[in-house]
């Protein structure tokens, strides 16, 4: 469910991704991160050798990974809430290491340490041994929606790179 809430809780967006293609893949558990939705629909084309056009999809395709074995490399989780439900609330995480870090438009930002707050119940956002963390991660968040052509690179980019919000 694309557009369940507005929260980036991990009930709610890490969730198994399953698919089957019969005489095309072998089962099998896939470790990888995907970019919410985007890796969907070239997976699907590839899988179904559809050309995709070009210039259109901002996802990666999972099928060399999944058909051949090839080694899936991105290390990181992204999703995104793009205030459907509640006017302009919206939101981008980015996940990686057992840290979360999301960055709202129009309210604080979030960062939890998932090994030690699996449940995050404790934003530690201003903690300031993590600053550095928080950085890398706001830095590797605003490459990954420049890279993909997120409508809001234009409000990310004072608040992920020089830690500023309006």
């Amino acid at each position: 469910m694309i557009d369940k809430h507005y929260v980036m809780y991990e009930d709610l967006i890490h969730i198994p991704f399953a698919i089957r293609c019969d005489n095309l893949i072998k089962p099998q558990i896939f470790n990888g991160y995907v970019h919410n939705c985007l890796d969907v629909v070239p997976t699907i084309l590839d899988l179904l050798d559809i050309e995709k056009p070009e210039n259109i999809f901002h996802g990666e395709s999972l099928a060399p990974a999944l058909l051949n074995g090839e080694e899936w490399t991105r290390d990181y989780a992204v999703s995104s809430y793009n205030g459907q439900q509640f006017g302009l609330y919206s939101s981008r995480c980015i996940k990686i290491d057992g840290y979360k870090y999301v960055w709202n438009l129009s309210d604080i930002d979030e960062f939890y340490d998932l090994n030690s707050d699996p449940y995050e119940l404790k934003n530690i956002i201003y903690d300031k041994s993590k600053i550095d963390l928080i950085v890398q991660l706001r830095i590797k968040l605003y490459k990954e929606l420049e890279k993909c052509q997120d409508p809001m690179i234009n409000w990310t980019k004072n608040q992920l790179l020089k830690g500023r919000k309006i």
